[in-house]
């Protein structure tokens, strides 16, 4: 029997997933059992000593509490192997690398994810999804992991449990599908930033540099009146060799809202370059 005993949903804080799709979908992978695990993440509250509840403030959330703890595991593995691995740029403080075309750096000592767009002149904490994914990739990833040099859907990844189809963002992220509707032009610069075009069909399609060692292609198709805008990921064959099954979520998650970014700057852009134009 085929189930999944543990959804999120657009009702828990970490999930855009209608509950009707993930229905839907559960029935088209031919699933027999679905349970629903929505959650709100309350995090940690200070400010208890002798202060009414209203004035309470939330400090620190679930997930950033997941995030910190990972500091405190990350410095406990080899990281002589890690750069050896992946051959990552390092000195005493800090090992280097770069993740969605963005600079990153994890402190040696502490642990902490940062991120940095002017040679870590200034630097920004890596969130979540950014965060966790680098440190199961350098943590968790097999020894031996290496590309098969084929790209296929998550659900046929090599380890996935035969008959079992996972959700390829296709419906999980269609809020993302829906904001990229009209750009084409836009999405396809970003693209070109963050990869190289694709052979591949779909409107916009593109190989993407998601780590220096490990890719991942990107399709889109735009929406017209009988369907929705679209997207779809695919990995290479041996992805979970580097990463766990979640993580690939956190991974597309991250991807995602670099895109989501780099649009809206693209499109910012466009329409002040239609201005000046216009008042020229």
């Amino acid at each position: 029997m085929l189930a999944d005993y543990h959804v999120h949903t657009e009702y828990s804080d970490d999930s855009v997933y209608p509950m009707e799709e993930v229905v839907k979908d559960a029935v088209r992978m031919g699933l027999e059992e679905l349970c629903f695990t929505d959650h709100v993440d309350y995090g940690t509250i200070c400010g208890l000593e002798g202060k009414p509840k209203k004035e309470q403030k939330m400090t620190v959330s679930n997930y950033e509490i997941m995030r910190n703890r990972m500091r405190g595991e990350f410095v406990k593995y080899d990281q002589e192997k890690m750069i050896e691995k992946f051959k990552l740029d390092f000195d005493e403080a800090y090992l280097y690398l770069s993740f969605v075309c963005r600079d990153y750096r994890i402190n040696r000592k502490n642990g902490i994810v940062e991120w940095s767009e002017d040679g870590f002149q200034s630097v920004t904490e890596g969130d979540y999804n950014e965060s966790m994914t680098i440190y199961d990739v350098l943590c968790y990833s097999k020894e031996d992991c290496h590309l098969s040099g084929k790209f296929v859907p998550l659900y046929s990844a090599k380890g996935m449990a035969k008959g079992l189809h996972a959700a390829d963002g296709s419906r999980m992220f269609q809020k993302t599908a829906d904001s990229f509707q009209g750009h084409l032009g836009q999405l396809e610069a970003v693209c070109r930033s963050l990869g190289e075009p694709a052979g591949m069909s779909g409107d916009v399609a593109a190989v993407l540099r998601v780590f220096p060692f490990l890719p991942a292609t990107f399709q889109f198709w735009e929406g017209d009146e009988e369907f929705p805008p679209s997207m779809k990921f695919m990995f290479d064959e041996n992805i979970l060799d580097y990463m766990h099954f979640e993580t690939v979520y956190f991974m597309m998650s991250h991807i995602l809202e670099r895109m989501g970014e780099m649009l809206s700057i693209e499109v910012k852009n466009k329409k002040t370059a239609g201005y000046i134009r216009k008042t020229d």
